[in-house]
C-alpha cells in the first residue's frame, strides 16, 4: 500500500492529533462550529475523473468545523479501507476516506447508513477519455482500450447499487461545474451540517479549480513532508491533489479524443446508463448507432469481432441486429447474429433469423448453408468449453442444442 497521506499527526492513532495542520496556517477561511449529534465517517467515492478530489475537499473543510478532530486520506482500497476504519477511534474522530473500490463490508455499511457516502459521477464517455488523458494509457489494442472501458463501466454498477440502498448522496459533474456552493450545501445538509450560504461559497472558492491548479502546480516545490508518491505522481497530502490532476473539465470531449469504432463501442457497451442518466435519449442513441453503420471507412464489423473477443456478446449482438435492420448485413453477419442469439440461449431469435434468412435461399445451396452454420455455431460451443468455467460450458450447452435444431 502507498504511504498513508492523512492530515491528522498520527494517521492510525487519531487520538493524538493536535494542534493546527498544516494547510490550517495558509487557510485563513472562517470555521462554522454547529452542534452535531456524534462524529462522522465519509467516504468520497465516485467514478474515475468525475470530481471525487473535489467532494473530498469539500467535506473536508466542512467537517473543520467540528469540535472533534478530522482523520483524512487516501488510504488504499478495498480492504484497506476496512483496515483504516477498524483501527480509527470513530467515538472521538470524523473519519473522511477518499476511495473508489471500497470492499463488501463497506458496502454493507454503506447501505445501513452507517456511512456518508458521497458519490460523483458524469458523462461516462467524457470520465473514459479522461482516465486515458490522465493516466497516459496505452490504447495499442482494443483490448486496451476495452479493459478501460470495463473500469468505467464497473464504477456505473457500483453506482447503480448505491442508488439501490437510497442511502447515498450522488452528485452530477456538471453541477459542480456550474453551481459548485449549491453542491456544497447539499454535502453538508447530507452530513447533518448547516452551513451558511456564504461558507459554501467561500468553500467553493477555496477547493474551485484556479486553487486546484495552483496546487498542482506548486506540487514540485513542496517539501517530502507535504507529499507523497504513488504511481509516479506526486500527491500533495492536504487535498489528495496530483501531478497533471486539472486536464480540462470539457463536456462532450469524448467527440475529440475518441475514434469512430471507440465511440461506437462506447455507445453500444454503457447504452443503459447513458440512457438511464439522461446523456442520451433513445431516439438520439439509435441515429447515432446507424449513423456510425452507415459510416464509409468505419469498420463495423471489427467491432463486433473485438467485443466477441472480449466476450461482450450483449453489445455485439445489438450491434448487429441494427446492422441486419439497416439491410447492410451480408451472410457472414447473419451467421454471427445466430450465433450470439444461441449463445445468449434465445433459440426463438437464432430460429427466425434462420428461417428469415433461408427465404432468400437457393434450395440447391440450402445444404452447403447449414454445414456452414452449424460450422460457425460447433466452433463456438468449442471456444466457450475451452474457457473451463460453469458459464462457458452452459453456453456451449446452448449453442449445440441450437445446432440441433437446424436439421
Amino acid at each position: 500500500m502507498a504511504e498513508v497521506p492523512t492530515h491528522s499527526t498520527e494517521p492510525l492513532n487519531p487520538n493524538h492529533a493536535k494542534g493546527l495542520a498544516p494547510h490550517e496556517a495558509r487557510d485563513p477561511l472562517p470555521r462554522s462550529r454547529p452542534i452535531v449529534p456524534q462524529p462522522q465517517l465519509v467516504l468520497c467515492s465516485g467514478m474515475v475523473r468525475s470530481a471525487s478530489t473535489w467532494s473530498y475537499n469539500a467535506c473536508r473543510q466542512i467537517l473543520e468545523g467540528d469540535p472533534w478532530p478530522t482523520v483524512a486520506g487516501y488510504f488504499g482500497e478495498q480492504t484497506e479501507v476496512d483496515r483504516v476504519i477498524a483501527a480509527t477511534d470513530l467515538a472521538a474522530n470524523n473519519l473522511l476516506i477518499k476511495a473508489h473500490l471500497p470492499s463488501e463490508q463497506t458496502h454493507s455499511a454503506i447501505a445501513q447508513g452507517t456511512i456518508k457516502n458521497i458519490f460523483t459521477y458524469r458523462d461516462p464517455r467524457d470520465s473514459l477519455c479522461s482516465r486515458i488523458a490522465f493516466e497516459r494509457c496505452e490504447i495499442g489494442t482494443f483490448s486496451d482500450f476495452f479493459r478501460i472501458l470495463s473500469i468505467v463501466r464497473v464504477n456505473l454498477q457500483l453506482m447503480d447499487r448505491y442508488r439501490s440502498s437510497g442511502t447515498s448522496l450522488l452528485i452530477a459533474f456538471d453541477q459542480i461545474m456550474n453551481a459548485p456552493a449549491a453542491e456544497i450545501a447539499r454535502i453538508a445538509s447530507y452530513l447533518e451540517r448547516e452551513l451558511p450560504a456564504d461558507r459554501c461559497t467561500d468553500i467553493a472558492t477555496a477547493i474551485g479549480i484556479d486553487r486546484a491548479q495552483q496546487v498542482v502546480s506548486d506540487l514540485e516545490q513542496l517539501t517530502p513532508e507535504a507529499t507523497f508518491r504513488t504511481a509516479n505522481r506526486t500527491i500533495e497530502r492536504t487535498t489528495l491533489l496530483q501531478t497533471g490532476h486539472i486536464n480540462g473539465a470539457k463536456t462532450g470531449q469524448w467527440r475529440e479524443d475518441l475514434t469512430p469504432e471507440q465511440q461506437l463501442t462506447v455507445h453500444l457497451v454503457l447504452r443503459s446508463w447513458l440512457l438511464q442518466l439522461g446523456y442520451e435519449t433513445d431516439e438520439r442513441w439509435l441515429q447515432q448507432i446507424d449513423q456510425w453503420l452507415r459510416t464509409a471507412g468505419l469498420n463495423w464489423r471489427s467491432v463486433v469481432q473485438d467485443l466477441w473477443r472480449d466476450q461482450d456478446y450483449g453489445s455485439a449482438f445489438v450491434l448487429l441486429t441494427q446492422a441486419i435492420d439497416l439491410g447492410i448485413a451480408q451472410r457472414d453477419d447473419v451467421f454471427d447474429y445466430i450465433t450470439l442469439a444461441a449463445l445468449g440461449g434465445d433459440r426463438e431469435a437464432a430460429g427466425f433469423a434462420w428461417w428469415s434468412y433461408l427465404g432468400d435461399r437457393d434450395l440447391l445451396e440450402l445444404e452447403a448453408e447449414v454445414t456452414a452454420l452449424q460450422g460457425r455455431i460447433l466452433a463456438e460451443a468449442e471456444r466457450q468449453d475451452a474457457l473451463g468455467t460453469e458459464v462457458g460450458r452452459d453456453r456451449a450447452a446452448a449453442l449445440r442444442e441450437c445446432c440441433a435444431d437446424l436439421d
